[in-house]
């Protein structure tokens, strides 16, 4: 019993559950199409006379076999890699799998699958990755002795009859150059690398592996999982207290208060609890430096709102929209090519006004408007329907349903108008010598230029996924020069296709399978610049908006320090000295929230921006010049 299905197999060349191939299929015309399938996956191609001789048709019920002597049937095993295709297909467009590598590495300029490409592509994205480390180091290094001045003048805020370069100078000469330009940055840096958000996660993961690997228990695996939160707040929380010292000691330095040394970092005794030198104490009033506390967590949620808000519209490199030119390209808006289903963006409130703002400056481009509904179609249109691509579609004519014509008088039914579901019709295509040419390898197994493509519109609230369905150029074409109109309006109902469509939608502007972006790899170094651009944007949009906030913890933690010098390490008479020597009163030290001087804050902020712009354009000819000269970019 277990032999049947191997000797039926043995016998005929296919599956037993398989029905039999028709051997007419095999015509002249065909000829050359099944010439790579008559040799094994892995071996090398056949030689001359074996092609010349493969190239024939084969003869009515003739048995063909491989290279190594094994019965098989080319056409049953090409259908088989077309079925678990559209079955990954739809697994990726559901999202419950996640293709690695595009399906048409083919037509890329050169395959991933290449060794040379491939060390090419993990240079490039190594490059990238020391370029925005570099980055990152050498913008705070330039700019750092702007941050700090612009924080000393949210808390000593000069007098209205001195000019801001002269504020710059008394700063200078009160600090020390040293201190002017770097105060406070190795405390910063090493808190920002022991970043309680990133530590965070990581010892999630590591917990997260350690319970699904060593508890067996369901009720104590459901038990984690529903507490997780409380060790997720409480390592964050304690991390935050051991990065504490790091903040207090670096902003002591940026104010002037802490000895202004370069490499001084906080006394080892500043994280032993309830020491002397320590801010976690029992008898030490920390009403003040509760605001000081909560700054992290809140300027963290308004820089993630803010990334949200603007990210979509700054223009990067997979952003770049090209014309589809030939039928390879067109194989790009597939729905195995992953870049072309794109998912509605996460946006804000704030992203339309960021949207045109970036627009204006030429940093970014209109959002793309998705889809949110489907076409709709009169209830004539049935739940399926096939169409010869070769028939004009007219709504005189009877439309094929399964096996059975119905006209379309006895189709209109309005009492079942709600319970029809508006759906794309579905094209049958017949595949000729015309549509495969005459070089196309019989086993091209992703060659589908004369397919319908699909793509993703859109994704509702409620979880509906909305699929677009474009015709090939030949058909579309075909359709519009029959009923007019654009190509594009027999695959999407924008009128033009008979009157099966109740209302012709809009064709102002070009549609978006119109466009294509192909698949390639964007690598690190190309993606840096845009990043740099969006995290510059993102400090300085967040630190206008959480000015007010900042004023009001500055000035509560200096107080603090005032009326606690002992347990900062601070000399009382350096710090009532402080406000004089910067060009300010020292009635600012008791005062309220900042009355005058404003005018020089704004003009440090016009500063930081013009650094901050310039070092962008520095870091771009970099990586531009890098990309040329060593990834050979702009070349074929």
């Amino acid at each position: 019993m277990g032999r049947k299905a191997y000797l039926a197999r043995l016998a005929l060349g296919r599956s037993a559950l398989e029905p039999p191939e028709d051997s007419e299929t095999f015509t002249a015309a065909r000829a050359g199409e099944w010439t790579s399938a008559l040799h094994a996956p892995g071996e090398s191609a056949p030689s001359e006379t074996e092609a010349n001789a493969s190239s024939q048709p084969p003869p009515h019920g003739v048995q063909l076999y491989d290279r190594r002597g094994h019965p098989f049937n080319p056409w049953a095993r090409r259908f088989s890699r077309r079925l678990r295709d559209a079955q990954n297909d739809i697994l990726s467009v559901i999202g419950v799998t996640e293709r690695k590598t595009p399906v048409n590495q083919e037509f890329f300029t050169g395959s991933l699958e290449s060794p040379h490409v491939g060390r090419q592509v993990e240079e490039e994205d190594d490059v990238g990755w020391k370029v925005g480390l570099t980055a990152d180091i050498d913008y705070q290094l330039i700019s750092w002795w702007i941050h700090a001045l612009t924080n000393r003048l949210l808390v000593f805020f000069p007098t209205e009859n001195i000019s801001f370069v002269e504020v710059v100078r008394l700063h200078r000469l009160a600090m020390g150059m040293h201190s002017f330009m770097f105060a406070g940055l190795p405390s910063f840096m090493l808190g920002h690398l022991m970043s309680p958000e990133i530590l965070t996660s990581l010892a999630l993961d590591y917990l997260d592996r350690e319970i699904w690997a060593r508890v067996s228990s369901r009720r104590r695996r459901e038990a984690y999982v529903r507490y997780r939160f409380i060790f997720a707040v409480g390592i964050e929380v304690f991390l935050n207290l051991f990065v504490l010292p790091l903040r207090v000691h670096s902003i002591l330095q940026i104010l002037g208060f802490a000895p202004d040394s370069f490499w001084l970092l906080p006394p080892p005794r500043s994280w032993l609890p309830f020491c002397g030198d320590s801010l976690i104490q029992w008898n030490a009033d920390i009403r003040h430096m509760i605001p000081f506390f909560m700054f992290r967590p809140i300027s963290s949620l308004v820089h993630q709102y803010l990334f949200k808000s603007f990210r979509p519209s700054i223009l990067g490199p997979t952003e770049a929209p090209r014309f589809r030119r030939s039928s390879s390209q067109r194989l790009a808006a597939s729905i195995t090519s992953a870049p072309i289903i794109e998912l509605p963006h996460e946006e804000t409130t704030l992203t339309p006004f960021f949207n045109r703002l970036f627009c204006f400056l030429g940093w970014g481009r209109p959002l793309r408007s998705h889809r949110s509904t489907a076409p709709h179609f009169q209830p004539l249109l049935r739940r399926r329907e096939t169409w010869s691509i070769n028939q004009p579609i007219h709504s005189g004519h009877d439309t094929a349903v399964g096996a059975e014509q119905i006209p379309p008088e006895a189709s209109i039914e309005p009492t079942a108008q709600a319970s029809i579901e508006p759906v794309m019709p579905h094209l049958e295509r017949v595949h000729t010598s015309a549509t495969l040419g005459d070089g196309s390898p019989f086993d091209r197994d992703h060659d589908r230029s004369s397919d319908a493509t699909i793509r993703v519109s859109s994704i509702g609230p409620d979880g509906a996924v909305n699929l677009e369905i474009g015709l090939p150029e030949d058909t579309r074409y075909e359709l519009a020069a029959a009923h007019g109109g654009h190509a594009n309006d027999a695959a999407f109902g924008n009128g033009g296709v008979g009157d099966s469509f109740s209302e012709p939608a809009s064709t102002g502007r070009r549609n978006d399978m119109d466009l294509y972006e192909a698949p390639h790899h964007i690598s690190k170094l190309a993606l840096e610049p845009t990043e740099l651009l969006v995290n510059l944007t993102n400090v300085w949009v967040a630190g206008w908006l959480l000015m007010p906030v900042r004023v009001f913890v500055l000035r509560g933690l200096v107080r603090h320090v005032i009326k606690r010098p002992t347990l900062f390490g601070v000399d009382p008479t350096r710090a009532w000295a402080l406000p004089t020597l910067l060009g300010s009163d020292a009635s600012v030290l008791t005062s309220g929230f900042v009355t005058s001087g404003m005018k020089h804050v704004a003009l440090a902020s016009l500063v930081d921006v013009s650094l901050g712009l310039g070092y962008w354009l520095l870091e771009w000819s970099v990586v531009r010049f890098i990309g040329v000269s060593d990834f050979g970019w702009g070349t074929f």
